[in-house]
């Protein structure tokens, strides 16, 4: 048997594989069996609901999922029994036979497998399960029961060596991938980091010559009589021997950069700085003399200091429009998230409705079900001496598959009253005629209908119920996200504003100019022409139509911009009308200016389209 362990963060994400396989490559049948440990359902939607709802007890847990798949030779073909046997002896082993599991059989790989998904944090302690040397205990727990159930036993040379202590869990077999990373980044030899015992052995040497020091200079002498140096990585320091690493941080707080710093009386950069350095010093020499003029010098360094501050204006119109954009996309991804959860809350409602009325039709159905076993009862004690007893009877022949037409109901009881040589009392007269009347038949077959509908209503109420906790789960997060009303406001306020500054900085030709994306600048420009602005500000950097048709953007794009732009001219028209009219009460004269107004903007149209003047 193998089990490798894996640990996630979503329960939904590895339960809908388990279920469905991948999204490009779903495969719904091949699901064998599954089981459950601790949970109530095998459902592949309620179970990451409850299991998510569960691993929110703990505030610290970062990956609650854990996954060990366990596979068998080809050859080796188990029962159900002996798989669940496997899987709840492994969880006992591991400390985890109390915590919430889903056990799933596959049959469409290579060899025989089942998943186990364990939720790591207990569902009634709140405490994450410690997975300490998990690996080892996993192949411990597989080759104990492959000895007890005459399995082949599989050659693990990893436990065998971590048995005889050949192998220290703490070493790194080779460079991290973050550390490769690094490396080819900086053009550096990747290293590997000690083991802890390594660490300790270092750690030991060392120490005294933090506390001694007196300068930069003197640690990097004493650490190079260990065959160490100092480097930097990152935001940290580390100690190396060129092949090896430890952080310096590790040594003790003495050698923290700042403490170190303070005590020498200079920082690490001015040390690398000031020291004596070739390179560094040719570096600090004035540039040679050449015989150009004076003005041609002059002209040089004018020239320089244009291309400085044009590359400085340059460098803080991306910075404005990258603001701008980002702005306008933290304002955009807000009102989605809530627009999600109004969507999410409305659903919510909707569920809640349907429950209600599942439970009220349950309630209903149990009321009738009563009444109809009432009615058989009564039917009953008209017919038969002992009523419960043929009811019995007739409930015993309908589970052998009798229906209730070939019942005899003559004969699953004693009749009411006697019967002799021909003669038969009142009693028995009305036992037949009761029988006859068929009340019993229509009472069972009542009852029969009220149990279908009463079991088609369960079934609706535990999907409903699946669909509730999974959409209350979502519908918490976003809620703990987004917070009450007064808090949204706040934060849409606060990201309007933030839209409005950003945008207000920049023109609308310098983000017809950017190098940005054709849909970027459509909706930048969209959101400006929307904005309200002073008079003074209306003139400049605004587009007009020859900058739009003169752009290299798709023509459906020029059009829509245009449409923006014909709207925004007459919003303002109608904002100077109105202002004309109310300052002096001259309708007639306000109606002049926006005749004058569109005169001057269908002109302006007309030669940027190259059309006749006429609007869209």
């Amino acid at each position: 048997m193998i089990g490798n362990p894996y640990k996630g963060r979503s329960f939904k994400g590895i339960v809908r594989y388990l279920h469905h396989g991948r999204i490009n490559d779903p495969k719904p049948h091949r699901v064998v069996w599954s089981e459950g440990r601790n949970i109530a359902t095998t459902n592949d939607k309620a179970v990451p609901a409850i299991m998510a709802a569960t691993a929110a007890l703990s505030s610290g847990v970062q990956k609650p999922v854990y996954h060990v798949p366990i596979s068998w030779p080809p050859e080796e073909r188990l029962s159900k029994d002996v798989q669940l046997q496997v899987a709840d002896r492994l969880l006992a082993d591991l400390g985890l036979s109390e915590h919430q599991t889903l056990i799933v059989a596959h049959d469409d790989g290579d060899c025989p497998h089942i998943h186990i998904v364990v939720n790591t944090v207990h569902p009634d302690t709140g405490r994450v399960w410690n997975a300490w040397r998990d690996v080892f205990r996993i192949m411990e727990s597989l080759e104990r029961q492959e000895q007890e159930l005459g399995l082949r036993i599989v050659e693990r040379p990893d436990l065998e060596a971590h048995r005889s202590g050949k192998k220290s869990p703490d070493r790194e077999k080779g460079p991290t991938r973050d550390e490769r990373k690094r490396a080819e980044r900086e053009n550096d030899t990747p290293l590997v980091k000690w083991s802890e015992a390594e660490m300790r052995e270092r750690r030991n040497q060392i120490t005294a010559h933090f506390k001694a020091a007196v300068s930069w200079s003197d640690l990097e002498g004493r650490l190079q009589r260990h065959g160490l140096k100092l480097t930097e990585a990152g935001q940290g320091f580390r100690i190396t021997d060129g092949t090896h690493f430890m952080q310096m941080s590790k040594v003790g707080k003495h050698a923290r950069e700042d403490k170190l710093a303070e005590r020498f009386g200079e920082s690490w950069e001015e040390y690398q700085f000031l020291r004596e350095d070739p390179a560094q010093s040719r570096q600090l020499e004035p540039p040679p003399w050449d015989d150009d003029s004076d003005d041609a010098y002059v002209e040089q360094l004018l020239a320089a200091a244009d291309a400085r501050e044009q590359g400085e204006a340059d460098k803080q119109r991306n910075e404005r429009m990258k603001a701008a954009v980002l702005a306008c996309n933290d304002c955009d991804w807000y009102r989605q998230k809530e627009k999600e959860a109004f969507e999410l809350g409305a659903k919510r409602i909707r569920l809640k409705r349907a429950l209600r009325s599942n439970e009220y039709i349950g309630g209903r159905i149990v009321n009738d079900y009563n009444e109809a076993m009432d009615d058989l009862t009564r039917y009953c004690e008209q017919i038969y001496r002992d009523p419960k007893a043929a009811m019995v009877s007739i409930r015993k022949q309908m589970d052998e598959g009798k229906a209730i037409e070939e019942i005899n109901l003559s004969s699953v009881g004693k009749l009411r009253g006697w019967k002799f040589f021909g003669w038969a009392s009142k009693a028995r007269n009305e036992a037949h005629q009761a029988i006859a009347r068929g009340g019993v038949q229509r009472s069972h077959e009542r009852l029969r209908r009220l149990r279908n509908q009463q079991q088609s209503g369960d079934y609706e109420r535990l999907k409903l119920t699946a669909q509730m906790g999974d959409l209350d789960a979502r519908y918490g997060e976003l809620m703990a996200f987004l917070g009450p009303d007064s808090k949204r406001k706040a934060v849409r306020k606060e990201l309007y504003q933030n839209r409005y500054r950003t945008l207000a900085a920049v023109s609308e030709k310098e983000i017809l100019q950017a190098s940005l994306a054709d849909d970027q600048k459509e909706r930048l420009i969209a959101i400006k022409s929307a904005m309200p602005s002073y008079r003074r500000d209306r003139d400049a950097g605004r587009l007009i139509s020859d900058d739009i048709w003169r752009s290299a953007l798709p023509e459906d794009m020029k059009r829509r911009i245009a449409r923006h732009l014909e709207d925004r001219l007459e919003r303002e028209r109608q904002a100077e009308r109105e202002g004309i009219a109310i300052d002096s009460g001259d309708v007639e004269r306000a109606q002049q200016a926006e005749r004058d107004a569109i005169a001057r903007s269908m002109g302006d149209w007309g030669r940027g389209r190259g059309g006749d003047g006429r609007g869209r």
